[in-house]
């Protein structure tokens, strides 16, 4: 009988001196967007509404800082004590910045206050930063999606507006790269 300890997976992103990393769920996208979803009703956030208002009305503050540009950062969340901070890059789209914002409150939501709440965890504070593709940064961005194009008005409009790409991202106030990326999750093209 072996005489070692297990311990569990997330305590390997817990730094003594700092903060916590993102753990993912490991939920699949349909999972991550049925929660978006779901969050974005709670709060009465419409596709097209002023996301940074959103992040202040949840007390949230939102900062624009020269973010690390060697690693393609456009964003990070600083949360401490059910308090949090976005940062946004100086040079991105407020189209860019929007889907940034609703990418770090997927943090927020998925990774801080479900984890907390629902899971018993106790993360006291939690740093993000927006670059990488593990599964944590993939969570973040299936719940920015669904958050900003909610699969039922998203595919409404699809329809209305014949797959015009252009015509969706100014009407959900995304990016096209963002539309279409959602248009393809959502099995429209």
């Amino acid at each position: 009988m072996s005489n070692v300890a297990h311990k569990d997976p997330s305590e390997d992103n817990i730094k003594s001196d700092g903060p916590s990393l993102p753990v993912a769920l490991g939920w699949s996208s349909g999972k991550v967007f049925r929660l978006a979803e779901n969050v974005a009703k709670q709060v009465g956030y419409n596709p097209g509404d002023d996301i940074k208002a959103l992040v202040e009305r949840l007390g949230g503050r939102v900062f624009y800082s020269s973010l690390d540009q060697e690693l393609s950062n456009s964003g990070s969340i600083d949360i401490r004590d059910n308090k949090f901070d976005i940062f946004l890059a100086l040079d991105t789209s407020n189209l860019r910045d929007r889907f940034t914002m609703a990418h770090e409150l997927g943090h927020w939501v998925l990774h801080y206050l479900y984890r907390n709440q629902k899971l018993g965890e106790n993360i006291k504070w939690l740093r993000a930063d927006r670059y990488g593709v593990d599964q944590a940064e993939r969570e973040a961005n299936w719940f920015a999606a669904a958050f900003l194009m909610p699969a039922e008005d998203f595919e409404k409009k699809f329809k209305e507006l014949k797959g015009d790409i252009l015509q969706l991202s100014s009407l959900f106030k995304v990016s096209a790269h963002a539309a279409e990326i959602r248009a393809r999750a959502l099995e429209l093209k």
